[in-house]
């Protein structure tokens, strides 16, 4: 960092910067426990990771048997439901909200000393609050994802490559390793950052450490690249990046993918965090006071953004843009600080600056928390216990909704249980291969009783919502025109309850099914 900078601002002792850094860290996980909602089930790809980590922390080793490609993160969850004592599911789906809140706060510790490598102590101290306070950052905090400690590792794979000890430097690319089990596209961190170390170096010796860090890297995942491909066939991280590229070469994307650029654009204003818009300024006043000093974090940024797209290609979650945010926030650092800068009182400015923003997200944060509509998933919790109290027996229900994929743990009388021990699972329909692209289904009654007869066969019960599709839609038919289907009997409705969110079950009467043309 140069010295006029260092002046301008003067010092901090390392006691007072960690004692600020601690404050920072627990008014963001304080702004989380507001945002909580312990009451609302976990959903989509978090149960998936809840139930492995439930019966990763029941077994005492992995599980088999799992569709889960990232698995680090729940293999560090189920270390955490280790130390659970509760028969209450809910309890073990806060703890996974709770734990992914204190990791992500606990990444303010690494970002900081990203920050610290290019700015004093003082101005640095912006880049965590930033990223702490985030609102979009504190909600995805909360919904029992991997991004928490993904980006935590990502911070720590940075702030260890630009430390000026050589030792601490090794340490990011086992780091790397450890990033790839959680999402399996950080594995190709490891191709700009052995670049990186060889010019940082400059040297024989380096070239031969760069080797020989790139086979820790690849030694550290070894382990469980092979668990993988016993279990799954795949190992979730070069065969995914294999195959994501075959899908670009060839056209194989999805529609979100597909979209117009004026909609992904809209998408990604809505959904990315704050600090985003600090990008472009901040890598300015990087490249500029910094010179070839902040060469290595834009060129992990550019190999950042290329993985970014690649993953959005796939599927755009704005989520996939995460990988960026430890350098996100030593832009929106920089750029606090030289705002904070234009006036001779910098320090009382940074402060205000630095405050406006943490009000701003806060404020952020509390409108969006108080205008989410939770209800359709608080309301899911009930009505799957009046659905299984009116399907009664040993039903096997085939599910269509999109706020109830925790149906199937109200079937259970005790809890934890492995999750290939529930005798009366729920499983969505697999009408045909990929939903999203089905055709139109022009003979319902048809359609749904050949299902039936067929992969159906077993099915007792149907149980469908009528909002957001994410299943195949063929219950979205019985759901609109109950009449058409005399084979079906309405067993359950959500509305004659009195609930908002409006869910239907029906039992297959198996005899007019038979007679069924």
């Amino acid at each position: 960092m140069p010295e006029t900078i260092q002046r301008q601002w003067g010092g901090l002792s390392g006691r007072r910067a960690a004692a600020i850094l601690a404050a920072v860290c627990a008014g963001g996980m304080a702004f989380r426990i507001y945002q909580l909602d312990a009451g609302v089930p976990l959903i989509w790809d978090a149960l998936l990771y809840f139930w492995y980590a439930s019966d990763a922390a029941l077994l005492g080793a992995l599980p088999a048997g799992h569709v889960v490609d990232n698995n680090g993160w729940p293999i560090f969850l189920s270390l955490v439901f280790s130390l659970i004592e509760s028969n209450d599911y809910m309890d073990y789906m806060a703890a996974q909200r709770l734990t992914g809140a204190a990791l992500s706060v606990l990444a303010a510790v690494p970002i900081y000393y990203i920050c610290r490598r290019f700015l004093p102590a003082i101005p640095a101290l912006a880049g965590p609050a930033a990223y702490v306070f985030d609102p979009r950052i504190a909600e995805n905090s909360l919904r029992g994802y991997t991004e928490p400690l993904f980006v935590l590792l990502v911070s720590a794979v940075l702030a260890c490559f630009l430390a000026r000890d050589r030792r601490v430097v090794w340490a990011a690319f086992p780091v790397i390793s450890l990033a790839a089990m959680v999402r399996g596209e950080a594995a190709a961190l490891i191709v700009p950052y052995v670049v990186l170390y060889v010019v940082r170096f400059r040297s024989r010796r380096a070239v031969l450490e760069a080797a020989a860090l790139a086979l820790v890297f690849l030694l550290v995942l070894v382990p469980m690249v092979s668990y993988r491909i016993e279990t799954t066939g795949t190992d979730a991280i070069f065969m995914r990046i294999a195959s994501i590229g075959t899908g670009i070469t060839t056209g194989d994307v999805t529609r979100a993918a597909a979209a117009t650029p004026g909609d992904l654009a809209a998408v990604l204003v809505r959904n990315l965090p704050l600090m985003a818009a600090a990008v472009p300024f901040g890598a300015y006043l990087l490249a500029r006071r910094h010179g070839t000093d902040g060469l290595p974090v834009l060129v992990v940024l550019g190999f950042s953004a290329a993985i970014s797209a690649v993953a959005l290609s796939t599927a755009f979650v704005p989520r996939y843009t995460f990988i960026m945010l430890p350098i996100w926030s030593l832009f929106a650092a920089l750029a606090i600080s030289w705002i904070a800068g234009i006036v001779p009182r910098r320090r009382t400015a940074l402060v205000l600056v630095t405050g406006a923003v943490i009000a701003a997200s806060i404020a952020a944060g509390a409108y969006k928390h108080s205008s989410i509509d939770l209800s359709l998933e608080a309301d899911g919790r009930h009505i799957a216990a009046g659905i299984w109290e009116a399907a009664g027996g040993d039903p096997v229900m085939a599910i269509e909704t999109s706020h109830m994929p925790s149906l199937p743990l109200w079937g259970l009388s005790e809890f934890p249980v492995l999750r290939g021990d529930v005798h009366v699972p729920g499983r969505p329909i697999a009408y045909c291969a990929e939903p999203a692209r089905c055709d139109d289904i022009e003979d319902g009654p048809a359609a749904l009783a050949g299902y039936l007869r067929g992969t159906g066969s077993d099915v007792t019960h149907l149980v469908a919502d009528g909002p957001e599709h994410r299943g195949s839609g063929i219950l979205l038919l019985p759901f609109e025109d109950e009449d058409d289907y005399p084979y079906l009997v309405k067993t359950y409705d959500s509305r004659d309850a009195g609930f908002t969110y409006h869910v239907k079950m029906f039992e297959v009467d198996r005899d007019a099914l038979a007679g069924h043309r």
